[in-house]
């Protein structure tokens, strides 16, 4: 009884937000931007993100079995936590990070930075829809990392 109640409650609820945007929970995010990557090589994986984005291992830890081995990488603006778990079927990688982003004042300067680690710079594309800049890299594993620069605040 009290649980048909809830969700007939529930159900009457607006399923839009209703008041001031800037109440959301995103307002005011501050630095450093973090997200965690499941990884199928931890050490190609940790020396990958400590190149790319200029990052230091702040610590990295592992089971007493082996099962899992994680490092967290940082700087000033960026943690990645870098996860290896034995348990990670290679099917599994469908259902973990597909690709995430974050803005960065000067592009041009990250892509002629990560120039030098690389073949060659990665392409700067315009998206004027967006009123955005952005270049994609992959990581070891796959996932797709996004920097955006934009013409006005995200």
């Amino acid at each position: 009884m009290c649980s048909g109640l809830l969700i007939m409650v529930l159900a009457t609820l607006p399923l839009t937000q209703t008041g001031d945007p800037s109440d959301g929970m995103a307002t005011g995010v501050t630095k450093p931007y973090y997200f965690a990557v499941l990884t199928s090589d931890y050490d190609l994986a940790v020396d990958w993100y400590l190149t790319t984005f200029g990052l230091e291992k702040i610590d990295q830890m592992q089971a007493d079995d082996k099962s899992w081995r994680i490092a967290n990488l940082r700087n000033a603006d960026l943690w990645i936590e870098i996860i290896w778990l034995q348990s990670a079927a290679p099917a599994q990688r469908d259902h973990g990070l597909f690709k995430v982003g974050f803005f960065v004042p000067d592009l041009a300067s990250i892509a002629s930075r990560l120039g030098n680690t690389m073949d060659e710079p990665p392409r700067i594309i315009e998206d004027p829809a967006h009123k955005v800049r952005f270049i994609q890299l992959k990581d070891p594993d796959g996932n797709i990392i996004q920097i955006f620069e934009s013409e006005q605040e995200p």
